[in-house]
Order: structure tokens, then sequence, then C-alpha cells
């Protein structure tokens, strides 16, 4: 669990950081994440930059995506390295079984539901942490080597 946690606080802060590269991407980063309330902090956000008025969105925009989880292997590719990061031919990360491990250890007292607990030794326990691992240094190394990154002349890898 503590392996998914990491991973899962990784991809937020990856959001956050090309989030707030520029107004722009900021923008879209609210309109993704916020869902139903986009219109309404959108709004807000541009009263804010254009007004010079004090309001609470942009941190709602960060909170939203503090909260959101990324255990899932179509919001990572999707959402954050095609969306976010422009990258283009990924590699398939294949953790979808892991994250769904997880869910069923935090959410079902590690139960499937036919009543079976879910059990792994030692080895299978390190393989699939080491799966993670790989997961991240690929997308680190991804995401480091994009356009984006590059084009931020502060970024030191």
């Amino acid at each position: 669990m503590a392996a998914v946690a990491a991973l899962d606080t990784y991809l937020s802060d990856l959001v956050l950081f090309v989030s707030t590269k520029d107004r722009k991407t900021f923008l879209n980063t609210a309109q993704k994440f916020c869902q139903n309330k986009a219109a309404n902090i959108v709004a807000r956000i541009a009263q804010m930059w254009s007004d010079n008025t004090l309001d609470s969105a942009e941190q709602e925009v960060i909170d939203f995506v503090l909260k959101t989880s990324y255990s899932n292997t179509k919001r990572i590719n999707d959402d954050i390295l095609k969306d976010l990061y422009g990258l283009k031919n990924l590699p398939s990360f294949n953790i979808d079984d892991i994250f769904r491990l997880r869910h069923i250890i935090v959410h079902r007292s590690g139960k499937q539901k036919n009543g079976e607990e879910i059990c792994f030794n030692k080895d299978e326990l390190l393989s699939k942490i080491g799966r993670l691992e790989s997961v991240a240094s690929t997308i680190n190394n991804l995401v480091k080597n994009s356009e984006i990154v590059k084009s931020l002349k502060h970024y030191k890898s």
C-alpha cells in the first residue's frame, strides 16, 4: 500500500509541477480536475487575475489535484503524461492489477468478494514493488526529457 501511495503522491506532484508553470496550463488543469465546478472556479480565477481580487479559487484547484487518486493507468497516461506533459508513444505500464489489489486490501480488508483473503509471499510483494519502482523511474525519465520540462529554464534535473 505504501508503494502505491508513494507513486500516487509522485504523480500528483507532477500534475502540480507542470500546472503551475503558466496561467493557461493552470486553467486547463482547473477544467480537467474540478469537473462540475470548473466553470465557476475558472471564472473566479479569471476575476482574481484581471481584477487583482482575493479568492481561494487557485487553492481549490490545488486541493482538487491533491485529492485526486492517480491509481489507474488511464489517468496516468491520458491525464498526466499525454495532456499535461505532451508525451506520445507511451509504454504500457500494466499495473492495474496492483491498483486493484491495493483497493481490495484497503477497502475490503484484504478479502475478495467470495470472502477469500488475498495472500502473497515476500517475493511476490517485492516483485510488485519493483514494478511500481520501474513505472516511477520510466515516468521520471519521460517527464524530465519532455519539451515542457526542458523549456523551464529554472528546472535542474
